[in-house]
Formats: C-alpha cells, sequence, structure tokens
C-alpha cells in the first residue's frame, strides 16, 4: 500500500512581492499618521499650523436681516379703538398687540400674518391699511372679522 505525501513549497522566493503586507503596512502608518494628526488639532497652538483653510472660513451671520428685503405692513383695527387681547402673529409667533388702534409690522418674504383672537370675547374687524411699495399684497383695505379663533390675514410676498 502506498501512501500518498503532498509535499509544499516552503521556500519563498525573494522576487515575489507580497502585495499584502504592502497594503497592511500602508494602512497602519496612514491610520497612526491620522490619529496624531487629530490628536494635535486638539491642540490650539498646533492647529494654527495644521489647519491649512482656517482664513477661508467666516463669520456666522448674526441675523436673517442680510438674506431677505424687508416689507412694512399697518394693521388697523376697525371695530374699536384698542384691544389688548388681540394679538398679532407672524409666523405663529406672537409680535405685537393692539395697544393702539393702528399696528405697523416688519415682515419678510414667505412670512404669513394671523390674528389671534382667542381670548377676546366678542368679534373684532381688523383690516390691512397700507403696505410698502415692494409688498405683493391682494388684500390691501381688506376687512377680516376675528372671532375667538385664530385667522389668517396675509401671506406676505416681496418683489
Amino acid at each position: 500500500m502506498k501512501v500518498l505525501i503532498c509535499r509544499f513549497n516552503t521556500q519563498k522566493k525573494r522576487s515575489e512581492i507580497n502585495i499584502e503586507k504592502i497594503l497592511f503596512l500602508i494602512f497602519s502608518v496612514s491610520f497612526a499618521l491620522m490619529v496624531v494628526v487629530q490628536a494635535a488639532l486638539l491642540n490650539q497652538d498646533v492647529r494654527i499650523f495644521l489647519d491649512v483653510d482656517a482664513g477661508l472660513e467666516g463669520t456666522p451671520l448674526e441675523a436673517e436681516e442680510y438674506l431677505y428685503k424687508d416689507g412694512i405692513v399697518v394693521l388697523k383695527l376697525l371695530s374699536q379703538d384698542t384691544c389688548p387681547d388681540l394679538k398679532i402673529l407672524v409666523n405663529g409667533t406672537e409680535i405685537a398687540r393692539f395697544t393702539e388702534n393702528e399696528l405697523i409690522i416688519t415682515v419678510k418674504d414667505g412670512d404669513v400674518i394671523e390674528a389671534d383672537g382667542s381670548q377676546v370675547p366678542y368679534s373684532l374687524e381688523v383690516g390691512i391699511k397700507s403696505t410698502s411699495s415692494n409688498i405683493l399684497l391682494d388684500s390691501i383695505y381688506r376687512q377680516f372679522k376675528i372671532d375667538s379663533s385664530i385667522k389668517k390675514l396675509a401671506r406676505i410676498r416681496i418683489k
């Protein structure tokens, strides 16, 4: 009976290039370099030398006023002189109350003006008296009856 034994060549030729070892070495060096650079970026003194884009960054905008044109809307309370319980909302946020007969509101493009009469037990009439010339609004001089709810008065479109 014959026993068949496989024999493998265990000697490596020096002329062969082991690509796996080269890739592993490149990965290890790159990973170690990345960790060192990230750690160096935490130090403010070293960060000045490593951060190339620091001079290109600007300061963040403080307000949106530079991005949009403003417009003015004048609202008038028609049914009585004052009503401090009637709130005027712009985009759902209270910005004024009718402590006087007329309100001057500054708005931007896309703003929604609403009147909140939920705390007023009686109905009132509010009108848009005038707007600035850059506002496209078809409801100028229109009257709105405000009951005990929120009523949409206008959506602002600026030229």
